[in-house]
């Protein structure tokens, strides 16, 4: 893992913060993701990351910083107070639901954040919307393997039935019409 300087452009001026990366091997070559992002960073918090960088053997980020000493404060911790506390939200239940759940993997993101790892989940509903069924597949599963096999559950829970399944362009397959038509399903 490394840091690495991000910059973007706001009202016309430049801004920079860090962003924590991780360097990874795929069959296309080597990769690198975002692991997190640190936000502005001065010396002082620079010197604190590469503190911690220290630690490891064969370090490279101790190239990353001049010698300078870091800041620090004390903080009388009984006069201390919590004011507007906010909840982490969504990101992070997402990053606790990921890291718990086995069939959390990294795949094809339709929100184009390949840093992020997901589920896929089936969803069977009735002709009027309300819910039927679901099931969780693994986040690098693509759509169209999970049609067979979420039929077979719901006839399985609920029997087989005069039933008009309906798909997006992700479902779709030849495989999966002939699958359809095979047993007399619509």
């Amino acid at each position: 893992m490394f840091i690495r300087p991000c910059y973007r452009g706001k009202n016309g001026k430049r801004h920079a913060y860090w962003a924590l990366m991780e360097s990874y091997r795929t069959e296309r070559g080597p990769r690198q993701r975002v692991v997190a992002y640190l936000g502005q960073l001065d010396e002082p918090r620079r010197l604190g990351v590469k503190e911690a960088a220290e630690g490891r053997q064969g370090s490279r980020q101790k190239r990353l910083f001049d010698d300078v000493a870091p800041q620090w404060v004390e903080v009388d911790v009984k006069r201390v107070r919590v004011e507007n506390r906010r909840d982490f939200g969504g990101p992070w239940l997402g990053l606790e639901l990921a890291e718990g759940n086995p069939l959390a993997r990294r795949g094809y993101s339709r929100d184009h954040r390949p840093d992020c790892k997901q589920v896929c989940i089936g969803l069977v509903v009735t002709k009027c919307g309300m819910p039927l069924g679901h099931e969780v597949f693994a986040g690098n599963r693509p759509d169209v393997t999970t049609l067979q096999e979420i039929v077979e559950t719901m006839e399985r829970r609920y029997g087989r039935a005069d039933r008009i399944w309906v798909g997006d362009r992700g479902m779709v397959s030849a495989d999966n019409i002939a699958f359809l038509k095979q047993g007399g399903r619509r």
